[in-house]
């Protein structure tokens, strides 16, 4: 059994707990229905670090494998009418989880739903009183986690991805940022 090929060990992987993550900006205006595939768009012009740790479209980079136990959704809302239409966007849509050409999960979006950040900058005002929050990190959440320690892998340059269906009209105050965390084991070649 050859396992040693150019000085190196062939096919072993390092496990590290590292989340995959999407984000995707919703320009503030009169929405109707739409859908977003999250995963889909790299590191690249339109996104950065911040945005997505994506390396490709749709795919992990070879020899990358992911175990994945569950994902989470979270929000960025700095206008106090934004939280009541994200919590109508929470119940009028559902995710879509897909690897390959298998569907293994399709909840309502508020079953993932982690947290909503409201940010509120000292412009806004409730009832006249200017508001000002700030904070360092976000609280952790749970999203939703695969049922009795049940993981799906995802395997190097297999296709995978998160759909994101909305069933409902709102009108933005401003730009929303979402995303979704894929939450589990990153494997990575051993160096």
């Amino acid at each position: 059994m050859d396992m040693v090929q150019g000085g190196r060990v062939k096919d072993l992987k390092e496990f590290r707990w590292e989340p995959l993550y999407d984000s995707y900006v919703i320009t503030a205006a009169a929405l109707t229905s739409f859908s977003n595939m999250f995963f889909s768009t790299p590191i690249s012009g339109s996104k950065t670090k911040n945005d997505t740790n994506m390396t490709n479209a749709g795919v992990l980079p070879s020899p990358h494998v992911f175990r994945c136990f569950g994902l989470k959704f979270e929000s960025y809302v700095t206008k106090n009418t934004d939280i009541t239409i994200l919590s109508k966007l929470a119940m009028d849509s559902y995710l879509r989880f897909f690897v390959g050409t298998k569907d293994y999960l399709t909840i309502p979006l508020n079953a993932a739903a982690g947290k909503v950040y409201q940010v509120i900058d000292g412009l806004n005002s409730t009832a006249g009183a200017a508001q000002a929050l700030s904070s360092f990190g976000a609280p952790s959440a749970t999203g939703y986690k695969f049922p009795k320690n049940g993981f799906v892998d995802i395997l190097s340059l297999e296709n995978f991805g998160v759909e994101w269906i909305v069933n409902t009209s709102v009108t933005l105050n401003e730009d929303l940022m979402v995303k979704i965390y894929l939450e589990g084991f990153r494997g990575v070649e051993v160096r």
